[in-house]
């Protein structure tokens, strides 16, 4: 009641330092209302399932109004995490919750899992990571993954953005390295959210015999070479400074159903990272 809009809060809070991560399931988000220095990542998992499916009602809560795709596509440049909102102390938590008086229906289900890349394992290197998007998200899971993209003569790290000229051809050659819980199924290139139609797919031939538990065995290369002249995005939206853009990000789907998903790295015609990250 003292706080009935998400500006309330960013007021209440600029005196400190904090960050605050989207919860794609509720029907109260409303990216709009996104504040580009302190919504870092976004939770595309959680256990009342996916937020990657914004549009389709029978994957997830969430409608048009504010899924993890409705702020890549406005160019947010947010990370992506994984989490419990479980409401109680079980972080981590990858099994269903016995049922007990008081407990959801849905924390009877699997939750998601952050995965944050961090030098130290310490409070300050972990929120500087966060902050800095160096994040992924499984489905719970403890899959490893990593991404780059390599365009011309330059390399891009995953949560990075490469500047280019809107008339560029070059094509985009995404490393991806992995340790998986499971056999593969397979793994996605996605650009600008188009999940229906995926830019690149890579599917193993023998993913049982090739699986090793825990190590990091596979690295695959998926490559965009495709005339992007006509997918350019518009940022036109409050508060990103307008520009064009273009996303990718990787998903790896386990047979066995669990998934990873990298945070994406932006093509630009001009430079955003800089003015968000100050």
């Amino acid at each position: 009641r003292e706080f009935p809009s998400s500006n309330d809060w960013y007021r209440f809070l600029e005196p400190i330092k904090y960050m605050i991560i989207p919860h794609t399931h509720t029907a109260r988000l409303d990216c709009r209302y996104h504040n580009p220095k302190t919504e870092r990542v976004i939770e595309i998992m959680s256990d009342k399932g996916s937020g990657e499916y914004f549009h389709r009602p029978d994957m997830s809560a969430t409608r048009d109004h504010g899924g993890v795709l409705e702020f890549l596509k406005r160019g947010f440049r947010v990370g992506l995490v994984g989490s419990g909102d479980y409401h109680h102390n079980t972080p981590g938590r990858h099994f269903p919750l016995k049922e007990k008086p008081g407990f959801a229906s849905c924390e009877l289900d699997m939750a998601g899992l952050a995965a944050i890349r961090a030098p130290e394992l310490d409070r300050k290197s972990i929120w500087n990571a966060i902050y800095d998007r160096q994040t992924y998200a499984t489905t719970g899971v403890r899959i490893l993954l990593d991404m780059a993209m390599k365009c011309g003569n330059s390399v891009t790290p995953m949560a990075g953005e490469k500047v280019v000229e809107l008339n560029f051809t070059d094509p985009r050659e995404f490393s991806i390295s992995y340790a998986l819980t499971g056999p593969l199924k397979r793994i996605e290139l996605i650009r600008n959210g188009d999940l229906e139609n995926p830019t690149a797919v890579y599917e193993p031939e023998n993913a049982s015999s090739d699986f090793v538990k825990d190590e990091l065995v596979n690295k695959i290369t998926l490559t965009d070479n495709a005339d992007i002249s006509e997918a350019w995005l518009d940022a036109d939206f409050p508060p990103m400074p307008p520009h064009k853009f273009i996303f990718y990000y990787v998903r790896i789907l386990q047979q066995d159903g669990e998934i990873a998903w990298s945070s994406p790295v932006w093509l630009s015609d001009r430079a955003i990272l800089p003015q968000l990250d100050i």
